[in-house]
C-alpha cells in the first residue's frame, strides 16, 4: 500500500490480505473518468479485473462516479467505490438502482457521520467513513471486517435508518409518526416545528397551509394536478403516442406529473386512434414479468375511486374508447390492476376533467388551434405541468409564454425539473412561496445570517460618530 501505483490501474489485494476475500481490486484515483469512463474500465480490464470481482474504486471528488460504477457493472465487475465528495442522495441512489448486486457508495465523515451510527454490525451494508479506511479494508483487521461490503436488499436500507440500538440514524434524526388530523394540527402549531414542506390533496393542503402559517411558520403545500399535454399538428406522431402512453399509463398514474389531458390541435385529433390502439397494447403486472408495463395502484380503495371516476365519465356523456376496468391478471386475482383508459368527447364540467383521477386514465380533447389549447389550460384551477409537442419554435415560444403552469416542456412529456432547478406547481397545485428542489428549497429551509465585523489598531480615530459611515 506504500507503493504508489500509476493512475488508472488495479491493484491486486490477495484474498488472504481481506477480511473474508470479498475485495479483489483497488483501483486509485484516475484522471482518465474526466474524459473517457470506458477508456479506464479497459485498462482495469488489462491489468486483470474480471466478471464478479470485486473492485474498491476511490476517485478524486468531482470526477463522474455513478457513470462509472455502471460502467464495471457492464463488465460484470461489482464495484465498491469511495468517493470524498459523494452525497448522501447519491449514495442512496447507487444502492437503489444496482439491485439485487449492491453498488455501495462510501460518503465521506463529515456527511454520513451526522446520520448514522458508526457500527453497523448487525446491518450488511457496511461504511467506510472516509479514504483512510481504505487501509483499514484490506488489513486483516475485525475492523477491517465491519467495513467490507457486501450485498445488500432494500430492507437493509430501512434497517439503517429507523433500526434502533447500535445501528440505524441517531435518535431524533428520521422519524416516523402515523396519525390523522389531531397528530397533523400537533406538528402545524408546535413551538419547535419552524418549516413545514407537504405533498397531498387540495384540501389538505389548504389546511396545512392556512394553519402553518397562522402559527408564524414556513409553509410549501403541494397540491393536485391536471397535467394537459397539447399536440400540435407538426409535430412528430411516433414521438407523440409513444411519449403519451408513457406519461399517461406509466407508474399507473400514479405521479403528480403523470399526463391526464391531451389536448390535440386541428389534424391530430386523426392521430387518437392511433393512440388507442398503443394504449391498447400495455398491460399492467407485476414487477418481475417482462411484458409488464407497470404496476398495480396502491390499495383497494385507490382502485375503486378511479373506477368510480370511470363509471361517471360513461354517465356524464364523455366516449370511453378503452376501458381498463375489468382488467386481469394471471396469478394475481386479488391485485389492485387497472388497464388503461381513454375518453374522448369531453367537456370542462365533467368529473373526470374537473377533478385528479391518479390513474392510468387519459382523456382526449380536441381543439382547432393552439390560443383555444392555452385558453383551455388556463382556465383549469390546477398548475402544476404542462407540455407541448411541436416542430414550430414559434408555437413553442408562445406556449411557454402564455401558459399559467408553473412548470412547461417542449416535446418533454413529464417536465419533472432537475434537482438543481425548483419544482414549479403554480395555482391550485400549490401553497406557499418557497418552492421545493434547488435554490429555493435551500432558501426554504435555511435562515440567512448577515455579520458586519470591523476591527481597530491603535491608531483608530476615538470619539462619537452620529452617522453610519464608518470612521
Amino acid at each position: 500500500m506504500a507503493t504508489r501505483q500509476p493512475e488508472g490501474v488495479a491493484l491486486k489485494i490477495p484474498r488472504g490480505r481481506t477480511a473474508d476475500g470479498r475485495i479483489d481490486y483497488l483501483a486509485l484515483s484516475f484522471s482518465e473518468l474526466e474524459t473517457e469512463v470506458d477508456a479506464w474500465v479497459e485498462r482495469l480490464v488489462s491489468s486483470g479485473v474480471r466478471p464478479g470481482d470485486r473492485v474498491l474504486v476511490m476517485v478524486k471528488p468531482g470526477l463522474p462516479l455513478i457513470a462509472a460504477a455502471f460502467a464495471l457493472f457492464k463488465h460484470g465487475a461489482v464495484p465498491v467505490i469511495i468517493d470524498p465528495g459523494m452525497g448522501l442522495k447519491s449514495f442512496l441512489s447507487c444502492v437503489r438502482r444496482s439491485q439485487p448486486r449492491a453498488l455501495l457508495g462510501i460518503p465521506v465523515a463529515r456527511v454520513i457521520s451526522r446520520l448514522f451510527r458508526p457500527s453497523f454490525r448487525s446491518v450488511s451494508i457496511r461504511i467506510a467513513a472516509s479514504a483512510s479506511a481504505v487501509k483499514r479494508l484490506v488489513a486483516p483487521t475485525k475492523r477491517a471486517h465491519a467495513l467490507a461490503a457486501r450485498e445488500c436488499r432494500e430492507q437493509d436500507l430501512a434497517a439503517i435508518l429507523f433500526t434502533s440500538g447500535s445501528t440505524g440514524a441517531p435518535k431524533g434524526v428520521v422519524q416516523l409518526v402515523h396519525g390523522g388530523r389531531q397528530q397533523v394540527d400537533a406538528l402545524l402549531t408546535h413551538p419547535d416545528v419552524k418549516a413545514i414542506s407537504f405533498v397531498g390533496s387540495v384540501p389538505v393542503a389548504q389546511h396545512v397551509y392556512r394553519t402553518g402559517t397562522q402559527h408564524l411558520k414556513r409553509v410549501q403545500a403541494m397540491a393536485g394536478a391536471k397535467n394537459h399535454m397539447v399536440i400540435m399538428p407538426d409535430a412528430n406522431k411516433e414521438q407523440v403516442i409513444s411519449n403519451l402512453v408513457g406519461a399517461s399509463c406509466g407508474a399507473a398514474g400514479q405521479r403528480c406529473m403523470a399526463i391526464s389531458v391531451a389536448v390535440f390541435v386541428g389534424a391530430a385529433k386523426q392521430w387518437i386512434p392511433e393512440l388507442q390502439a398503443a394504449m391498447s397494447k400495455v398491460v399492467p403486472g407485476p414487477w418481475d414479468a417482462p411484458a409488464s408495463a407497470y404496476g398495480p395502484q396502491i390499495n383497494p380503495k385507490a382502485k375503486e375511486r378511479i373506477l368510480g371516476f370511470i363509471k361517471k365519465g360513461k354517465e356524464e356523456g364523455a366516449t370511453c374508447l378503452l376501458d381498463g376496468s375489468g382488467c386481469k391478471v394471471d396469478g394475481f386475482p386479488n391485485g389492485n390492476w387497472l388497464g388503461p383508459t381513454l375518453f374522448t368527447d369531453i367537456e370542462p364540467s365533467m368529473s373526470i376533467y374537473k377533478e385528479e383521477i391518479f390513474g392510468p386514465v387519459l382523456l382526449a380533447a380536441q381543439v382547432d388551434d393552439l390560443d383555444s389549447a392555452i385558453g383551455m389550460i388556463n382556465a383549469n384551477p390546477y398548475g402544476n405541468g404542462t407540455s407541448i409537442f411541436t416542430s414550430s419554435g414559434g408555437a413553442a415560444r408562445k406556449f411557454q409564454h402564455e401558459i399559467e403552469v408553473g412548470q412547461v416542456g417542449i416535446n418533454v412529456p413529464i417536465p419533472v425539473p432537475l434537482p438543481f432547478f425548483s419544482f414549479t406547481g403554480w395555482k391550485q397545485s400549490f401553497f406557499g412561496d418557497q418552492h421545493a428542489y434547488g435554490k429555493q428549497a435551500v432558501r426554504f429551509y435555511t435562515e440567512t445570517k448577515t455579520v458586519t465585523a470591523r476591527w481597530f489598531d491603535e491608531s483608530s480615530a476615538v470619539g462619537s460618530n452620529m452617522t453610519i459611515k464608518l470612521q
